[in-house]
Formats: structure tokens, C-alpha cells, sequence
């Protein structure tokens, strides 16, 4: 029905003519060719009622001059010719074009609607990081999804030689008889049908309840619009509600652990680490599809009860990428990179930011980029602080490793590449 709307009312207007009686039309054809003529062989552009003489015409064109009898019948039919409205056939094209606006209209809507509605299932294409150090500040490092401390909650001795893991700044210190736990309310951190891995260290005292770890909450009854990460069990324990991954190993109290989950979009896996290690795996998991709720760190609710942590969290990591197995080993191993380039060589590029001093020394032309040249000379040296893992890895019998490019001056007799201590 459209297509012959569209048809008709398109069609040129020499055609709509035709559609005249053929009588009629030829008539009124004769009668604009003699009056062509005549205008013509005037040779002269007036008007065609002029009452100017015309010279006779040619025998053979005098048979289109009617008689009286035939001008009697060109009047009368002049009166009966049907006339086609221009504005009858423009009606015609104007409502043609309109429904065709409208459909269009129709088809865009639906396009649109079904973009939007295709959007909220699929992946985000642009990267969000949080990162909470909680050295004494409430603040996320990109100054974007700072929180407040809730229920007195407060941060470890900045004079404490074991705590955080690392010595650089302080810890989160949560105690779980007093609900306290540190909340990001704005703005909303979208982590629906997206991949995203949430990293932390955490060092935990004995609890008989459940440990909130993270959490993120739009309805704590519904299908995957819940999710928490706790301790359970002394275990690591995920989930979105009703879609759920439980650790293997146990976790003991009064020592530092790095924990991870990833949750992978594109694979629909769900991943536990403990201290960079894969602890369990989950697959066909389908995605977390909260639209809303506030971030907890330190509290988690799970259907009606929020459980609360009792102990020390530290430098929580949140982005929105499905982190690799390497990547997470280097974040729970790796204590501190540091490869003295110009124009800061002193800065640590490991993932813990335990930059360093120096003193007296110079800028070579190293292994690998730059190098730290050092001088002959008790006062030239490069010194970090708060690496208090590896005497703990002696004392404790844990594994470590030290790596590092040396360049040896030719007269040199003696000299130390590397001395640790420590002040307990």
C-alpha cells in the first residue's frame, strides 16, 4: 500500500494528463499548435488574443481550422474537460512524503531503542580505576571516588614497624564489634556486565562471623544484582547472589595476605587469587548487573546480615579490566622496581610507591637505560625504607628474591652492593 501511494503521487503531471479523453485532449492539443502557428509565421512575441492581422495560412494547414459546427462542440467540451487539481496531486505527494517521515521516524526509534537497550550488555570499551592507599587520607588517588570513615573507623600507628605490609604510609584499622568500614557513596561506580578486578592486602584477627571484605549492593535478594567479597570459613568467598565461587585454601590470622578476584565479561569466568596465586575458578558465570549501591570496604552485606571486617586492609586497587595471572603475581610479589632512570631515579615503579634517597651520586649510562653511579666516597649511597617483608621472610622462613645490574669499578678493593636491616 505504501509503494503505491509513493507511486502515484510521484508520478510527472504530463502523465496525469493522458489520462483525459482522447477526444478532448487531441482537440485542445490542435487548438495550442494553431495558435503556435500563428505566433510563429507573426515572426513576432505578442500576445496570442492580439487582434493584428495574420496572413492567410497554407493549404495544408487549413484543415485544422474547425468550422462553425466544430467551434460550437470545442466550446461546449472546453466546459466538460475534467480538470486535474495541481493541489489535488501535491495532497497527494505531501501525505506520501509525510508517511514515508513517519515510518522512517519508526524505524529510527526502533534502532534507537534497540541500541540503547544492546548497550547495558556490553562490555565497557573505557577503563575506571580506583585506588585507596589509606596512608592517613580518605581520598581515592585520582582524587575521583573519595570515601568517609564510618563508625570511628581509623588508620594503624604511622610509627608501627610491621604494619602495613609495606612501610610506606598506614593501614585501614577496622574493628567488627563496632560496624566500622569506609564508604564510597559518589559517585557510582558501574561495575554491571563489565569485566573488573579488585585487588587488596588484608591482615585479619580471629572472628567466629563471616569478614566483609567489599561490597556493592542494589538488592540483596535478587540474582547477581548483589555482590560481596568476604572471608567465609577462612576461605576467600565471592559472590553475586546466586552466583558464587569459594576459595581452596585456608587463610590464617595475624598474617598479610594479597587477595584478587577478577571477573572476566568477555570469558564469563570468575577468579580468585590468594598472594598472586589462582585459588579457584569459576566459568559460565554470568555478569554482576547492579545499576546502583554504594562501595564498602571493610563491610559487605550479604541477603539480610552485613558482615563487618575485624583487622587491617591496605592498599585496595579497583579497575575495570580483567587483570592477567601475571599481572596479579606482580602485584603480590613484587615489593619494589626500581630502575634509577633519569629524570627520577629514585622512584619506585613497583606497584607499592616505596620511593627512595640518594646521596652523592651521579647519572650513568647504564644496562638498561640509565644507571646510579656511585662514588668513592661513605656518603654516596641510595636508601629505601620500609621493606620490612624480607626480614620477615628470614625470621618467618618465607621465600624472597633480589635482583640488580652491577658494574664494577676497575680499582676497586672492596665495597657492599646491598645491605638490609631492620630496627626489631
Amino acid at each position: 500500500l505504501f509503494d503505491r501511494r509513493i507511486s502515484q503521487s510521484a508520478r510527472p503531471q504530463i502523465e496525469v494528463y493522458q489520462q483525459k479523453p482522447i477526444s478532448t485532449l487531441e482537440i485542445s492539443k490542435n487548438i495550442r499548435i494553431h495558435n503556435l502557428k500563428e505566433t510563429n509565421n507573426n515572426n513576432q512575441h505578442h500576445s496570442k488574443i492580439s487582434s493584428s492581422p495574420t496572413p492567410p495560412l497554407s493549404s495544408h494547414m487549413q484543415k485544422y481550422i474547425p468550422t462553425n459546427q466544430e467551434q460550437a462542440l470545442i466550446s461546449s467540451n472546453l466546459h466538460q474537460i475534467p480538470i486535474v487539481s495541481k493541489w489535488s496531486t501535491r495532497k497527494k505527494m505531501i501525505v506520501g512524503i509525510s508517511t514515508s517521515l513517519f515510518i522512517v521516524t519508526i524505524i529510527t526509534v526502533s534502532i534507537v531503542l534497540e541500541t540503547t537497550s544492546t548497550t547495558t550488555t556490553t562490555a565497557s570499551a573505557v577503563n575506571v580505576s580506583a585506588y585507596w592507599t589509606f596512608d592517613n587520607t580518605i581520598a581515592d588517588s585520582y582524587d575521583v571516588y573519595n570515601g568517609q570513615l564510618m563508625n570511628s573507623a581509623g588508620y594503624t600507628s604511622a610509627a608501627s614497624t610491621n604494619l602495613p605490609y609495606v612501610g610506606h604510609g598506614q593501614a585501614l584499622n577496622l574493628v567488627a564489634t563496632s560496624n566500622q568500614s569506609f564508604l564510597i557513596s559518589t559517585p557510582f561506580f558501574n561495575l554491571s556486565y563489565t569485566s573488573f578486578t579488585i585487588e587488596a592486602w588484608i591482615y585479619y584477627s580471629p572472628s567466629t562471623s563471616d569478614h566483609g571484605i567489599f561490597g556493592q549492593c542494589q538488592c540483596p535478594t535478587c540474582a547477581n544484582q548483589c555482590f560481596y567479597l568476604i572471608i567465609r570459613n577462612n576461605r576467600l568467598y565471592v559472590n553475586f547472589t546466586s552466583n558464587y565461587l569459594s576459595g581452596s585454601t585456608i587463610i590464617s590470622t595475624t598474617y598479610w595476605y594479597h587477595i584478587a578476584f577478577v571477573y572476566n565479561y568477555e570469558t564469563r569466568q570468575q577468579i580468585l587469587y590468594l598472594n598472586g596465586i589462582q585459588d579457584a575458578i569459576k566459568s559460565n558465570a554470568q555478569p554482576y548487573q547492579g545499576q546502583n549501591g554504594s562501595i564498602h570496604i571493610g563491610s559487605a552485606q550479604a541477603y539480610s546480615t552485613t558482615n563487618f571486617f575485624n583487622g587491617y586492609i591496605d592498599n585496595v586497587a579497583l579497575t575495570t579490566r580483567a587483570k592477567s595471572s601475571t599481572e596479579i603475581l606482580c602485584d603480590a610479589s613484587l615489593m619494589a622496581y626500581y630502575s634509577f632512570d633519569f629524570p627520577n631515579p629514585t622512584v619506585d615503579n613497583g606497584p607499592n610507591g616505596l620511593d627512595g634517597t640518594s646521596s652523592s651520586i651521579a647519572t650513568a649510562a647504564g644496562r638498561v637505560n640509565e644507571a646510579m653511579r656511585f662514588l668513592r666516597a661513605s656518603s654516596s649511597y641510595f636508601r629505601v625504607y620500609g621493606i620490612y617483608q624480607i626480614s620477615y621472610g628470614v625470621t618467618n622462613g618465607k621465600p624472597f628474591s633480589i635482583a640488580l645490574w652491577i658494574n664494577p669499578a676497575l680499582n676497586q678493593q672492596y665495597g657492599n652492593y646491598l645491605d638490609v636491616w631492620d630496627n626489631y
